[in-house]
């Protein structure tokens, strides 16, 4: 059988299509070039900047959220710390004696010869205390060093702050507990005495008219689930352990903050209450509170529009409630 090839198999054989020579000039048509042209590669790259610019502003508030997440864990073990203190102590909080009569080192417990809810006066300035980690841990200087036994919660994951700023080793607290609940020390500078500390935050420019919680039996307005404990405060505020704000003057509005809460959890801060659960609370006017700049200390911040602000409104439901 010429010009044809023939198949055996087990059913017998099978002829193919007949082989023919191949025939000059004729074939396949040869490939086109697959490189890009300019224009074609620049119109990629655009592609590219776009998606990227679409992108990262959602992958930033994502990886914001998972730190809050990582941040209401820590306040939730201090927060449950603290409860701990208070059922060993027949209900009475820790101290919160923030600087004292005023003096830089006051707020170490050894100066007076009393521990603190946590001792150490962080700085942007180089303070021993930044990297101080016995300030957390150790039961000779904080009251929650047998419960909170972990350095790392006293820290928030989103709290980038250094010593000298942005160039020094990584600071190690970022919370702070509200001047409105503690008790202080016996020898306080009077008129405080045995009065919580936060009478000092509270005073409201010479109208002590608002409560302030030393023992969970006096948490009864606002109640404990509405009662913040620590929040995360902004890294540029940080100093002692305790964070002062400025309740409404009588028949009036706050209309700044003394010390700065953070909004480092896509415009969020971090707080703990009185009953032991924590959440990530969103600002309604996080353009009012300043961005953090890892660079000098901030502390009052003048708020910019007339009042109410809504945000300085619900941290004073929450921090204290008019005296009866």
């Amino acid at each position: 059988m010429s010009g044809l090839n023939l198949l055996t198999g087990p059913y017998g054989s099978v002829c193919s299509r007949p082989v023919h020579p191949p025939q000059p000039g004729v074939g396949p048509a040869p490939a086109r070039g697959s490189a890009f042209t300019l224009i074609e590669l620049l119109v990629v790259i655009a592609i590219i900047a776009i998606l990227a610019a679409l992108l990262l502003p959602a992958l930033t508030g994502a990886k914001e959220k998972a730190q809050g997440v990582d941040c209401m864990s820590n306040l939730r073990q201090v927060m449950l710390g603290w409860k701990m203190y208070a059922d060993d102590n027949n209900g009475r909080f820790p101290c919160n004696d923030g600087l004292g009569p005023g003096q830089g080192s006051d707020n170490w417990p050894v100066t007076f010869g009393f521990r603190n809810w946590v001792a150490g006066r962080e700085s942007y300035a180089g303070s021993v205390d930044n990297t101080n980690l016995n300030l957390l841990i150790n039961p000779k200087y904080s009251q929650l060093a047998p419960y909170v036994a972990n350095p790392r919660v006293y820290k928030c994951p989103a709290d980038q702050s250094r010593t000298f700023g942005r160039t020094g080793p990584p600071r190690v607290r970022s919370y702070s507990m509200s001047q409105a609940a503690g008790c202080t020390a016996p020898n306080a500078s009077p008129p405080y005495g045995q009065l919580p500390e936060g009478n000092l935050a509270l005073e409201t420019r010479g109208h002590p008219q608002w409560r302030t919680y030393a023992k969970d039996s006096q948490v009864i307005a606002p109640g404990p689930a509405d009662l913040w404990v620590f929040l995360d405060e902004d890294p540029d505020g940080i100093d002692d352990g305790g964070y002062a704000f400025i309740m409404p003057t009588l028949g009036g509005f706050p209309t700044e903050w003394y010390n700065l809460p953070a909004k480092l959890h896509d415009n969020a801060c971090g707080f703990s209450f009185a009953d032991g659960h924590a959440e990530i609370h969103h600002w309604l006017r996080p353009g009012a509170i300043d961005r953090t700049t890892y660079v000098s200390y901030r502390g009052t911040q003048k708020d910019p529009v007339a009042p109410p602000d809504p945000d300085i409104q619900w941290m004073a439901a929450h921090t204290s409630a008019p005296l009866q």
